[in-house]
Formats: structure tokens, sequence, C-alpha cells
């Protein structure tokens, strides 16, 4: 199971996932909250051996069973984050360095997709329309020609 995580103060969307229906929880029922401001990864062999997760309801089967676990937090260029991609499976299991940097470099890319989204969606705002940018343009020309001529 793998899944892309924006956590809230109060919430965790899930807007993508393989392996399962992507959901919402609240975030204090979300495994990725856990640690996911730290910045760091967190992989996770066992969950249920870690007491910051065994009493998590994706572990201890009130909602799943997870063992094997990992997040890397997504983290914007000025330092705020997002949420995280994790990985996890009712196994226990292991990531090798070459597959925790695959996780790190994938979370870089979602937040390079994110970023875009935003900026696509800034964009596709209405602009003025060409007599509003008209009327602007002349009453600071007219502003300007004020504030010169009494100088």
């Amino acid at each position: 199971m793998t899944a892309i995580n924006i956590i809230t103060e109060d919430l965790q969307y899930q807007v993508a996932a393989a392996g399962m229906e992507p959901h919402m929880c609240a975030r204090e029922d979300s495994m990725c909250a856990v640690g996911f401001l730290s910045g760091a990864p967190t992989v996770l062999e066992d969950a249920s051996l870690d007491p910051r997760y065994n009493t998590n309801p994706y572990v201890d089967g009130r909602r799943s069973s997870i063992r094997f676990y990992a997040s890397i937090p997504l983290v914007t260029e000025d330092g705020f984050v997002l949420g995280t991609l994790c990985a996890g499976a009712r196994e226990t299991g292991r990531l090798s360095d070459e597959q925790l940097r695959g996780l790190e470099i994938l979370a870089t890319q979602v937040v390079d997709v994110l970023h875009l989204e935003h900026r696509s969606r800034q964009l596709a705002k209405p602009w003025p329309s060409p007599s509003a940018a008209t009327a602007f343009s002349r009453s600071s020309q007219a502003e300007s020609a004020t504030t010169c001529a009494t100088r």
C-alpha cells in the first residue's frame, strides 16, 4: 500500500493511493502525523513494536494491521511540511538504502507536482477585463501626471 497524504491541523487526506481506496482520517489516528513534522524519513520494520505506533488503530487491528511502514515528509522549498508519501504492508519488511533514496526522490517529485498544480490554479483565475485594465492604466497615468505636476 502506498499513499500521498496531506495533513492539516485535524485531518489527514489521502489525495492518491495504491493498494487501497484513498480516504480521510482524523490526524490523531494517522500514522503519518506522528513524526512528519521532523522532516526526517520514518522506517519501521514492525510498527507493532514501536511505542509511538503500537496503539494506532491502523496497527493494532481496529482499522488495519500494518507492520512494515515507511514515510517521507513532503517538504516545500520554504520548509513547510505538507504531509507524507508513505508505504506500508501487513507483513514486516525492510527498505534498502536504494529503496529509501527512491522514496525520497518520489516525495520531492510529489511536492513539485503539487506546487505546479497550485500555480496553474492561480494562473487559471480570471484576469480583469481589458476595459478594467485600460481604465486602471489610464487612472495610474493620470495619477502619475498629477504627482509630477505638483513637484
